[in-house]
């Protein structure tokens, strides 16, 4: 052997050719176990094509599981070959077991939630309450203002449907969360509210207001502050003019 020649190494693992049978299949376990070795040169949708034109078998008679052929000792192939049950409707069987609804069916496959209301439960852990804010003399004097005007323009419901006062009043809701630390607190958190103001009650001591929700009930107490939509409607009129 020449310096320049290379002895050749038996190919091993990935590289291998695959073992042959006397008919020319290749065997399992042996070689490189391409699709095309194991399916032909279509590789696996030819080989399915092949196995449903021919029952389920190979051309030579073995029995096809999915794409591969499985060995005649199959455990189940007894179970395998058998095909799906067909009744007809309100038979026997179909009065026993009677096709579930469609709709009904789909709520099977519905995502289970094990810990329901747990995602609301810790949503409202995370709420910041604060503390009532007590205005000083000078912002109760404001707000008592406010309301005088607001009451003057709303004094009826005609006057109220007629001049159509829109304010926004930040106020205070107390917490309702019996769980949470804040309750016990008497704490809250301040919110917005913006609607036409339809009458202003100073025996009840409230200010009812028509959102888009609805009507809206809020107590003087509960009132921080109160910004009309035309920002000189408080400015122009004085404390007795009504």
């Amino acid at each position: 052997m020449s310096t320049n020649e290379t002895k050749k190494m038996p190919e091993t693992g990935l590289n291998a050719p695959a073992a042959m049978d006397d008919q020319g299949r290749p065997l399992r376990g042996s070689g490189n176990m391409t699709p095309d070795a194991l399916f032909g040169t279509g590789g696996l949708s030819d080989w399915a094509v092949r196995s449903t034109e021919n029952n389920g078998r190979t051309p030579d008679g073995e029995v096809i599981l999915g794409y591969m052929p499985v060995p005649p000792d199959f455990k189940y192939m007894d179970v395998y070959l058998k095909s799906r049950p067909k009744h007809e409707e309100f038979d026997a069987f179909w009065c026993r077991h009677p096709p579930m609804d469609l709709r009904r069916r789909a709520k099977i496959f519905a995502p289970f939630n094990a810990l329901k209301g747990m995602d609301e439960l810790r949503a409202a852990q995370e709420i910041l309450y604060v503390d009532r804010a007590e205005p000083d003399e000078d912002r109760q004097r404001q707000l008592n203002h406010q309301l005088s005007v607001l009451r003057g323009y709303t004094f009826n419901g005609r006057m109220a449907r007629a001049n159509q006062i829109m304010v926004t009043v930040e106020y205070f809701t107390p917490c309702t969360d019996e769980n949470h630390p804040a309750f016990d607190l008497h704490r809250g958190r301040y919110q917005t509210v913006y609607g036409m103001v339809l009458n202003v009650d100073d025996v009840k001591e409230t200010l009812r207001l028509l959102t888009t929700d609805g009507e809206a009930v809020l107590e003087f107490c509960d009132i921080r502050s109160i910004t009309p939509e035309r920002d000189t409607l408080f400015d122009d009129v004085p404390d007795d003019l009504w």
